[in-house]
């Protein structure tokens, strides 16, 4: 292999890495990435997991008679990288780490406008972009999780990234944008995004892990403390006080007339 050859395999096995994590390449300053969003489906997974292998045979059979000392240097920091990958596969952690399906459309979206690299038009469009890739992204998270494998602490993790990235996709990154046009524009990208990571964080997705209580607006029986202790307090008596009264006092009442209609087909006639 000559020198040109090495040069040319670098170059390819870069480009598929910046294409199958475009978010990495916006952070490394290749503008020409910040539209695109990474495909997080199970079988993109497993597809990246082969070609690991794929570039490990072919980097692993260059020699080093065919490299200078640079170039050596160069091929063992990519097939360095590449066993590190590899060492992680059986670990399969896009199937119990879920923020691995909130960092591309939210860490996506902060580094175009920490870096701001772009006129602000066509960073607005690529926010705009990756911000609706949000939903899907997280379509992939509820089916490619498992929770058997997932570790507490990584779903409760999330759980809060998903709250704090809602409120960021709907107020956060429209203010980056002047233009009122086009910071309406990601603003209905960011609502959509918003709504996507609420449902992420919903109670019905993180179930095993959390206890959170969900109620409608309108409660005429208060709702009870949890745990012994805190029921036996001032609230858990005005629980009962409600439950008494909503509840207690129209089944008393029920049976009362239940009770008198028996006794009424009971007379004489």
């Amino acid at each position: 292999m000559t020198s040109s050859s090495f040069a040319a395999l670098v170059r390819d096995y870069l480009k598929e890495r910046y294409e199958e994590s475009p978010s990495w390449a916006s952070s490394l300053g290749l503008t020409e990435y910040d539209e695109r969003s990474e495909d997080l489906s199970a079988e993109a997974f497993r597809r990246r997991d082969a070609r690991v292998l794929e570039w490990t045979r072919r980097f692993r059979a260059v020699p080093d008679a065919d490299l200078d000392a640079g170039e050596r240097i160069d091929r063992d920091t990519v097939l360095s990288s590449l066993r590190g990958r590899e060492l992680m596969q059986p670990r399969a952690e896009w199937r119990r780490q879920p923020n691995t399906y909130l960092n591309p459309s939210l860490q996506g979206v902060f580094t175009l406008f920490l870096h701001r690299l772009r006129p602000e038009r066509e960073l607005a469009n690529a926010a705009r972009a990756r911000l609706e890739a949000a939903a899907k992204h997280v379509a992939d998270g509820k089916a490619n999780v498992d929770f058997s494998l997932a570790p507490r602490v990584y779903v409760e993790r999330a759980i809060g990234q998903a709250k704090a990235a809602s409120r960021y996709a709907r107020e956060l990154v429209p203010a980056e944008i002047s233009n009122p046009t086009d910071r309406e524009r990601v603003a209905a990208a960011g609502r959509a995004a918003a709504n996507a990571y609420d449902d992420f964080a919903a109670t019905d997705f993180f179930s095993p892990f959390q206890n959170s209580r969900h109620f409608f607006s309108f409660r005429p029986i208060a709702v009870s403390p949890i745990g012994i202790r805190a029921f036996f307090s001032a609230r858990g008596l005005a629980v009962l006080r409600s439950e008494a009264l909503w509840v207690g006092l129209p089944s008393a009442a029920v049976a009362i007339v239940a009770t008198g209609l028996r006794w009424l087909r009971a007379l004489p006639k």
